[in-house]
């Protein structure tokens, strides 16, 4: 064989072994973004929302079974509450605006009181 020729095959099996690696480093970019996605969810979970929950998202909830966690400023300290019930949302959101102690941060909790995801409250 010349040295023409070993240099061809060796070139022809790099390009194969890229072409390998190609395809493995594809699949762990795509690995990559799936995980990056369901951290970015877990953190969504953990962290609430500082905004309250519209009606289609309460009554979603409550369909559920789902509880709300939430902390609220009073004076000093926060206090943590949690509660059940769609009707109720409005209503607590106006009794604490009421008395200067807004809602900080609201957190959705399944029927088990486990962190869950924000309920769409129907949409996509």
């Amino acid at each position: 064989m010349t040295g023409e020729a070993i240099a061809a095959l060796r070139m022809m099996s790099f390009f194969r072994r890229c072409t390998v690696l190609g395809a493995e480093l594809r699949e762990l970019l795509d690995a990559l973004a799936q995980v990056t996605q369901e951290r970015d969810a877990a953190l969504a979970i953990i962290a609430g929302r500082t905004v309250a929950p519209t009606e289609a998202e309460a009554a979603a909830h409550n369909a559920t079974g789902g509880w709300w966690l939430l902390s609220r400023g009073a004076g000093t300290r926060a206090v943590v509450e949690a509660f059940a019930g769609a009707g109720d949302v409005g209503e607590y959101v106006g009794w604490c605006a009421g008395r200067s102690r807004p809602v900080l941060t609201w957190r959705a909790l399944d029927a088990d009181h486990a962190p869950c995801a924000w309920p769409t409250g129907g949409a996509p």
